[in-house]
């Protein structure tokens, strides 16, 4: 069956429907040809999903991580990174992934390192020409790495 789901998808995207909903069209399609998985379940399972304590802290995070800015230690952090790190051929990039580094172990959250230092990079490697793609990925995938 999951080799059928797959197809589909793979189908569905190479005919240029929309990855959006190539993936929802190829989803539903298993959902209703196993009647074992009853449509009634799937509202509590997705509740069940999110009903947890470890996602109820994640807005704190965020809000430690934007005082954080807001206080100046972030962009103290970056300058601190960039003086380690900025020396070197793409040394913003490399000063990015360092303060999310740091951000993430000092608050616990790679969410809200991602957060903090992504809103506080971004403009500034946009502004020195690297492209929207790659600092969205550069930021996102480095608070993930502390």
């Amino acid at each position: 069956m999951l080799i059928a789901i797959l197809v589909a998808l793979l189908a569905l995207i190479f005919l240029g429907v929309p990855i959006v909903v190539a993936i929802g069209a190829a989803a539903l399609g298993g959902i209703l040809a196993l009647p074992e998985l009853a449509p009634v379940e799937f509202p509590r399972k997705m509740f069940a999903a999110v009903d947890s304590f470890s996602l109820l802290a994640l807005p704190y995070f965020i809000l430690a991580g934007e005082l954080m800015v807001r206080g100046g230690m972030s962009r103290r952090l970056v300058e601190f990174a960039e003086t380690l790190v900025g020396h070197l051929r793409g040394g913003l990039g490399h000063a990015t992934v360092l303060a999310n580094m740091i951000f993430a172990n000092v608050t616990g959250s790679s969410v809200a390192a991602t957060s903090a230092i992504g809103s506080l990079m971004a403009p500034e490697m946009k502004a020195r020409g690297y492209k929207g793609g790659f600092v969205a990925s550069l930021a996102a995938t480095s608070g993930v790495i502390g």
